[in-house]
């Protein structure tokens, strides 16, 4: 879970309810990382994965980024969901956005080694491999 779920938690009921009912751009990725770091229920959490799966055709390649990511975060609430985001990840990675590609590989690396999923955590992690390159 994130690093301040305290804060976001007693809000639960209302973060879910925008999250089926938001179209602005900039609040759906934002719904989209906030909501799979809360306590989640196994209903919830697949609850979440068919909003987040509906996500994946939006219009915005970062909904559709975020969508996947949190997708990927979902997993850890709930394993059973494992294998099928799995599967759709890497589908993704090879056809989506230059942006899905990306966090596609990033996530689906993440996800077989058993590493940290979280967004800041993957992006820490790409930037010491960018060091490394050079």
């Amino acid at each position: 879970m994130g690093e301040h779920p305290q804060v976001t938690q007693p809000w639960k009921d209302e973060l879910l309810g925008l999250l089926v009912e938001s179209r602005a751009i900039k609040l759906r990725w934002h719904l989209g990382l906030i909501v799979t770091q809360l306590k989640l229920t196994r209903a919830e959490c697949r609850r979440v994965a068919d909003v987040l799966t509906g996500w994946l055709d939006d219009k915005s390649s970062i909904v559709k980024t975020c969508a996947m990511q949190g997708l990927a975060e979902l997993t850890l609430q709930d394993p059973s969901m494992k294998d099928e985001v799995l599967d759709l990840i890497r589908e993704l990675a090879r056809s989506g956005t230059p942006a899905m590609q990306a966090r596609g590989r990033h996530l689906l690396k993440a996800m077989e080694l058993g590493c940290d999923l979280t967004w800041k955590r993957i992006r820490i992690e790409a930037r010491q491999a960018a060091r490394l390159v050079r």
